[in-house]
């Protein structure tokens, strides 16, 4: 008798703890991007001012490296606590900033530093306003 109710007692401890566990586990794929931060280091309106390009460096703790990325946003928003939704390369934005340009309204220009290791580059941005975004190597 002693032993089922241990082991019964065994069982609903071993459930709480797998709870609490996958409770934990939601939390924190929840809330991951709270342990990184994005710096601005400029922004570059479209010519009729309805977009911007924005470069920041985004710092998600010691165990990454920093990024350099760019995102196009509205004129209104603020940058959010997201990756560049154009741009990524390794290192910060003072090293490794891109240069940009808006060609016109619907036309990105993005020229790379060399030697630097892109993770993206993104061809086109946007649906409604859909903007083009070529690439060409800084002289």
């Amino acid at each position: 008798m002693k032993t089922k109710k241990s082991n019964r007692k065994l069982e609903y401890t071993a459930i709480v703890i797998l709870v609490v566990l996958v409770v934990a586990f939601v939390f924190l794929m929840k809330n991951s991007s709270n342990i990184c931060s994005n710096g601005i280091h400029k922004e570059i309106y479209s010519p009729d001012r309805s977009l911007k390009a924005v470069i920041f460096t985004r710092n998600c703790g010691a165990t990454t490296n920093y990024s350099t990325q760019v995102s196009i946003i509205e004129k209104e928003e603020t940058l959010k606590n997201e990756s560049g939704n154009v741009y990524i390369v390794d290192g910060q934005a003072l090293k490794s900033s891109p240069k940009i340009s808006w060609v016109d309204k619907s036309h990105l220009n993005i020229k790379p530093r060399p030697y630097k290791r892109e993770l993206k580059a993104e061809k086109e941005w946007g649906w409604i306003q859909t903007v083009k975004i070529s690439y060409d190597e800084i002289q």
